[in-house]
């Protein structure tokens, strides 16, 4: 694939993402009827903390890789500058566990995903300007509510 098919890839990602945003209840301001919350996590730097809701009737049981943090392509994450510059990504091998967790209706389970190791030169981006993550996961179909999650969250330049 040429770098100018790349870049028309990566706007169309960017655009799908921006429109998902304003249909989807943005990741700063979720509703209470979203399986999923997604913020900056004040804990760990340059990492999304993600919380995902049950809203099935009964106990059910999903494998950890489908966690939005359970495995590198659990979820769709794209970083752009405030430029409209896609930042590189990272894709490591990132084999899927057997092992499987069980959710009680509307339990909530939460974790981490570290921007840092999403990105190439990430913190080199975020000295120059502020940085747009745009987000979207699939939610299993288990967990009862709708298909689709996703969301825009601003991380300041400098922070």
């Amino acid at each position: 694939m040429r770098a100018s098919e790349t870049t028309k890839l990566h706007l169309i990602f960017v655009l799908s993402g921006v429109l998902l945003s304003v249909s989807a209840t943005p990741a700063i301001s979720q509703t209470t009827d979203s399986a999923l919350k997604v913020q900056l996590d004040t804990e760990k730097p340059y990492s999304l903390r993600i919380t995902l809701t049950s809203y099935a009737p009964t106990s059910i049981s999903i494998y950890k890789n489908q966690l939005p943090w359970g495995s590198r392509y659990s979820m769709i994450v794209t970083g752009v500058t405030s430029d409209g510059r896609c930042l590189e990504r990272v894709f490591p091998i990132d084999d899927p566990s057997p092992e499987q967790i069980s959710l009680k209706p509307n339990e909530s389970v939460s974790g981490s995903v570290n921007l840092e190791k999403y990105f190439k030169d990430f913190r080199t981006a975020l000295k120059n300007g502020d940085l747009h993550i745009f987000w979207a996961y699939q939610v299993p179909a288990q967990l009862g509510n709708r298909h689709w999650s996703g969301g825009w969250v601003l991380i300041p330049q400098g922070s």
